[in-house]
């Protein structure tokens, strides 16, 4: 008669070896695979999305703003002509930080493809040409050191624009217009479908020229918006992070269209005066 009880030890052994055995075969044919191998040493997939696509929207993430004890690394972009005088910012910008473009100078350092969209061309040109080596704060100003665009508690001048900057707000938002006023330009500007009769050509003399087919051309697939309105006038800043949530080709895009559309010098770059807080928040207003 056999008598129940426990197993004996040398039989416990054998049995825990023989499982052993074939768990560490089973993962090894697992780690050794195709698929297994494939997945290890492949790079992540890329987006397939067209860059192109307007139909589907940037999505932008806010930034984080760097530590306290830690320093931003920053450029001054500025376009300007032959007869203006930038001795003013270079006495109080490093010449390192200072990127000046001399758009009528065909044999200057900085070139731009075509004197053409005032300082759009310009703006678009650095971001293309240097999309992979940006600093953390790129600062876009006018060649003039004072202006009735700028701010009046700053006397209206652009220096104290530089130095009072706040690189975390920047950070943060990714886009941010250095005029502190409103007005023009908010909260309710350009309608792309205004009625021709109803134009403000003292007040709004681009908005002429800011027509549903210009619209498509820039965004083709996008929706249409009912107003587009932001501060102007075209002096900002922006966080690297927020530069390259654009794709490079988007902004390849915009340049071409200055380089081939009909419209003056003038209203071209009066067009993107009201378009570059689009471009990099994906907000209409």
């Amino acid at each position: 008669m056999l008598l129940s009880g426990p197993p004996s030890r040398p039989l416990f052994i054998a049995s825990f070896l023989l499982l052993f055995i074939f768990i560490g075969s089973h993962l090894r044919h697992n780690l050794t695979s195709p698929a297994t191998l494939l997945q290890r040493t492949s790079p992540a997939p890329r987006s397939t999305t067209n860059p192109l696509d307007f139909s589907i929207p940037l999505q932008f993430e806010e930034g984080k703003p760097k530590p306290p004890e830690e320093t931003y690394s920053w450029t001054v972009v500025v376009p300007k002509t032959a007869e203006e005088d930038l001795r003013w910012l270079e006495i109080e910008v490093p010449s390192e930080q200072l990127m000046v473009y001399e758009v009528d100078n065909p044999n200057a350092q900085n070139r731009v493809p075509k004197n053409k969209g005032k300082e759009a061309m310009v703006y678009l040109s650095y971001l293309i040409d240097h999309y992979d080596n940006l600093t953390d704060t790129i600062i876009f100003l006018h060649a003039h050191n004072e202006a009735w665009h700028n701010n009046e508690l700053l006397e209206q001048k652009t220096v104290p624009m530089i130095k009072r900057l706040s690189h975390d707000r920047v950070a943060r938002l990714g886009y941010m217009n250095l005029r502190c006023r409103h007005d023009p330009g908010c909260p309710d500007w350009l309608h792309l479908n205004r009625p021709g009769g109803d134009f403000d050509f003292v007040r709004k003399p681009e908005e002429i020229y800011w027509r549903r087919h210009i619209w498509e051309e820039l965004h083709p697939g996008a929706p249409i918006p009912q107003s587009l309105s932001g501060v102007c006038c075209a002096q900002f800043a922006l966080s690297r992070d927020r530069v390259r949530q654009v794709p490079i080709e988007r902004l390849r895009h915009y340049r071409r269209w200055l380089l081939n559309t009909s419209a003056s010098d003038y209203y071209s770059g009066r067009i993107f005066e009201y378009l570059w807080h689009y471009i990099f928040t994906g907000h209409e207003v």
